[in-house]
């Protein structure tokens, strides 16, 4: 949606997510109706309408951006069970346990 862009723009991965998704302006209106165009632009008026992309696809622009940063590990198959803000430092600690996730849900 519009309002996102100032976020992924602040996260550094809009121009690779406006080079794969799709921009998409048409939708059904309020009352199901019909199709109508989607108006709606950022703060700066950039564009108008919705950036649809897929969530792997999205996925995959977000760890590609995660590699440039050292200080970052991905970790699969984690339940987070913790996020504790590190006072005093621009970081936090995440405790994580390994295959929660995976017995509880199911995945």
């Amino acid at each position: 949606m519009p309002v996102i862009i100032l976020v992924l723009r602040k996260l550094g991965i809009l121009k690779q997510v406006m080079a794969t998704a799709f921009l998409n302006h048409e939708g059904a209106d309020a009352e199901r109706q019909g199709v109508g165009e989607i108006e709606g632009e950022n703060e700066s008026g950039e564009f108008s309408g919705v950036l649809l992309i897929g969530q792997r696809k999205m996925n995959g622009l977000i760890l590609e951006e995660l590699k440039i940063y050292p200080c970052v590990e991905v970790l699969f198959e984690m339940s987070v069970v913790g996020i504790e803000d590190l006072e005093g430092k621009d970081s936090v600690r995440v405790t994580a346990h390994q295959g929660y996730a995976k017995g509880r849900w199911g995945l």
